[in-house]
C-alpha cells in the first residue's frame, strides 16, 4: 500500500506543480504567443466543425449526467455506481472554484459556440479527465477481458484528449486552459481513486466481520 501512495503522491505533486506553473504564466501574460501559434494550427472548415462540436458534447454537464444516471442503475456495486457522480459533482465544484478565482477571460478572436464564464482552466477538459479518467481505472482495474478493456481504455483516452482539442478549435479556450485542466484534474483524481480504493477495503472489512 505505500509503493503506491507514492506513486500517487509522485503523479499529483508533478500534476500540481506543472498546473502552478502554468498559471503563474497564464496570470501575468507569459502564454499569449504559445495560445495563438497552436491555435493557427487548427484547419477550419464545415466537417471539421462539425465533428468538434459533436465531440465537445461528450464533455457537457448533460451528457455526463446522463451517464452518470445510466451507471447508478446498471452497476450491481453501489459504491462504484455512486462514486461516478460523486467524483463529477467534486471536480465540477473544484474548477468552478478556481475559475472563479483566476478570472482568466476567454478567447474572443474567433468563436464557433457560445460559452459564458471563465477560461483557466478548462472546465471540458478537468470534468472530463476526472469523470473518463475514473472510468478508465475502474475498466483496468477490474475488467478481466484484456481485448475489451484494451478497446476501451483507448476509446475513452481519445475521447478525453478530443474533448480538449475540440475546446480550443471551437475558440472557447486557450491551449494553455486545456492543458491546465487535465494537470489540475489528474492531480485531483489520483487521490479520489485512493479514497475509493480505501473506502471499498473498509467496507470488505465491515462485511466479513458481519
Amino acid at each position: 500500500m505505500k509503493k503506491k501512495i507514492n506513486v500517487r503522491l509522485v503523479i499529483s505533486s508533478i500534476c500540481l506543480i506543472l498546473f502552478l506553473l502554468l498559471l503563474f504564466l497564464v496570470v501575468n501574460d507569459k502564454t499569449v504567443n504559445f495560445d495563438r501559434r497552436v491555435y493557427e494550427i487548427f484547419v477550419f472548415n464545415k466537417l471539421t466543425t462539425m465533428v468538434m462540436k459533436t465531440v465537445t458534447f461528450f464533455g457537457e454537464w448533460s451528457s455526463l449526467l446522463l451517464i452518470s444516471i445510466f451507471s447508478v442503475l446498471i452497476l450491481k456495486n453501489k459504491i462504484f455506481a455512486l462514486s461516478i457522480p460523486l467524483n463529477m459533482s467534486i471536480i465540477a465544484l473544484f474548477n468552478f472554484t478556481v475559475k472563479n478565482i483566476v478570472c482568466r477571460p476567454r478567447p474572443d478572436e474567433l468563436r464557433l459556440i457560445e460559452e459564458s464564464g471563465y477560461s483557466f482552466p478548462s472546465g471540458h477538459s478537468a470534468v472530463s479527465l476526472a469523470f473518463y479518467g475514473y472510468i478508465i481505472y475502474l475498466i483496468f482495474k477490474y475488467c478481466k477481458n484484456k481485448f475489451l478493456k484494451t478497446i476501451l481504455i483507448s476509446f475513452l483516452t481519445m475521447m478525453i484528449l478530443s474533448i480538449g482539442m475540440s475546446r480550443i478549435y471551437l475558440g472557447v479556450h486557450y491551449v494553455t486552459d486545456v492543458i491546465g485542466g487535465y494537470c489540475f484534474s489528474l492531480a485531483y483524481l489520483v487521490w479520489y481513486t485512493y479514497l475509493i480504493d480505501r473506502g471499498l477495503e473498509l467496507h470488505s472489512i465491515e462485511v466479513s466481520k458481519k
